[in-house]
């Protein structure tokens, strides 16, 4: 999903190239959390997923949403994972980021990038703050769904025990007590 949401975004937006960030379920509840990259599209083989060097350790968009993660997109003055990339960058240096948040908790972070600060008109930082909103959102009932799936698998498994339990019980005062 955060791979197709991801190109659309970065298609509407007038830009070739973005990632997303998600921050490790671990950490939801840290100050100082740690993310995995989640989806990417199109990078400059600067940024090839591959090279563990290039996304290992944090960056300033993590630090940055760590402090105080904004609601609204946010320009970084310059890009630190670019910056120290090297290759081919296809001339990227910036990268807008804003936070995938569903209520109070941030989830992780969506970066869009570009050559220079002209890439990011208010209404694509608007854009950006709002679809980031959104996938915040299916994340959250996705992982919902996903605990609640298992709630239902546990239930169903102490009932299962349960009949298995009473089916071998062949004395009525057994049965009774087990009820009880």
């Amino acid at each position: 999903m955060l791979d197709d949401a991801l190109a659309d975004l970065v298609q509407l937006m007038g830009l070739e190239t973005g990632w997303i960030w998600i921050k490790e379920p671990a950490a939801h509840n840290q100050e100082e959390g740690s993310y995995a990259l989640a989806a990417y599209h199109h990078l400059a083989p600067a940024l090839d997923p591959d090279t563990a060097s290039t996304w290992a350790g944090g960056c300033a968009c993590q630090r940055r949403c760590n402090e105080a993660c904004a609601s609204d997109a946010y320009n970084m003055m310059q890009c630190s994972r670019l910056e120290t990339a090297s290759g081919d960058r296809r001339g990227l240096a910036v990268h807008a980021s804003a936070a995938l948040r569903s209520g109070d908790r941030d989830l992780g972070i969506p970066n869009v990038a570009g050559p220079d600060w002209a890439s990011f008109s208010p209404q694509s930082l608007a854009l950006l703050t709002n679809v980031g909103n959104q996938m915040g959102a299916a994340l959250e009932r996705a992982r919902l769904y996903d605990l609640l799936r298992e709630q239902r698998i546990q239930e169903q498994a102490t009932l299962l025990d349960f009949s298995h339990q009473l089916l071998g019980r062949l004395d009525l005062d057994d049965v009774i007590k087990l009820l009880v």
